[in-house]
């Protein structure tokens, strides 16, 4: 997100920007999905790594020497890039917490509870079962 865009509301809308993300680069994305092994702070087992390696990503990129599938996932994201080209720290916090897929702790601290672990869970499995 740019400068002169909003920052979602609350967890829920990250959540919707989420889906709509992955519909634009992830068809099918839904199919790679188990709401049963979601768990949004395990980097094995969150929606853009059961994402990442549903499409194949992870597998595309194992003798490149990623990490995590979350960690490939993200590398598909559109997010700022140092001089080194790699993502900034801030870039990457502020797109998968405006998305839905990483806590955003000032808000639960605030109170919203939308933004929380369970918070974001229940989001997008509500979101893939409607």
């Amino acid at each position: 997100m740019d400068e002169t865009t909003t920052r979602p509301a609350t967890g829920t809308d990250a959540v919707a920007l989420g889906m709509e993300w992955l519909d634009e680069n992830a068809p099918g994305w839904r199919n790679n999905v188990d709401p049963r092994q979601l768990d949004i702070d395990d980097p094995w087992s969150c929606v853009l790594a059961q994402v990442s390696k549903g499409q194949g990503w992870f597998a595309e990129s194992e003798p490149e020497g990623y990490g995590t599938p979350y960690g490939v996932g993200l590398d598909r994201a559109p997010i700022a890039r140092d001089e080194e080209g790699h993502q900034t720290y801030s870039g990457r916090r502020d797109w998968t917490q405006d998305h839905g897929f990483m806590v955003n702790w000032d808000a639960v601290e605030n109170g919203d509870a939308t933004w929380s672990s369970g918070g974001l869970m229940a989001g997008w499995r509500a979101a893939l079962a409607a």
